[in-house]
Order: C-alpha cells, then sequence, then structure tokens
C-alpha cells in the first residue's frame, strides 16, 4: 500500500488521538498488515511521535506486521469426531 493509499482510510477520521486503532484497523483491512511507512504516515496525521504511535502495537494480537501470505488456510481441530472411530 502507498502513502497515498493511507489518505483513502486517513480521510475518514479527524485527526484526534483516540483514532489511533480504528485508522490502524482501516489500513490492515486495505494493505493486510501495518508498515513502517503506515506508522510514520499515521503518526504525522495525528502529530504524535511515532514512538508513541507504534510502541504499544506488539501487544496488539489482532495487528499484523510482515504481509500475509499467498494463500492463507484456516483449520479448525475438530476433536469430537474422533470419539466415534473405533481406536482398537
Amino acid at each position: 500500500m502507498s502513502s497515498g493509499e493511507y489518505g483513502a482510510v486517513l480521510a475518514s477520521f479527524r485527526g484526534d488521538a483516540g483514532d489511533l486503532i480504528p485508522i490502524l484497523q482501516g489500513i490492515q483491512g486495505v494493505s493486510g498488515f501495518i508498515s513502517e511507512d503506515a506508522v510514520r504516515q499515521v503518526s504525522r496525521f495525528l502529530r504524535v511521535s511515532e514512538n508513541e504511535s507504534s510502541a504499544w502495537l506488539p501487544f496488539m494480537r489482532s495487528f499484523r506486521f510482515t504481509p500475509p501470505g499467498g494463500t492463507q488456510s484456516e483449520f479448525v481441530s475438530a476433536p469430537h469426531v474422533m470419539s466415534g472411530v473405533d481406536k482398537s
């Protein structure tokens, strides 16, 4: 995602400090992850330091910091399915 594309996400916000998480969620929704450039652009938009914008991000499990792979799969285990299998 280029910095110009961040503008589309940023345009729907006023630039209040409380907008940080919703902005990052919007950027991740479009690009699939939060890049260093995204943090830089959001920090400028909110008029805070990059450190203030990113210091706590590693503790937020919902954010990705690397691009997702080409193919994503989701696996769900179902232990109850095995309960009817004869294990002898």
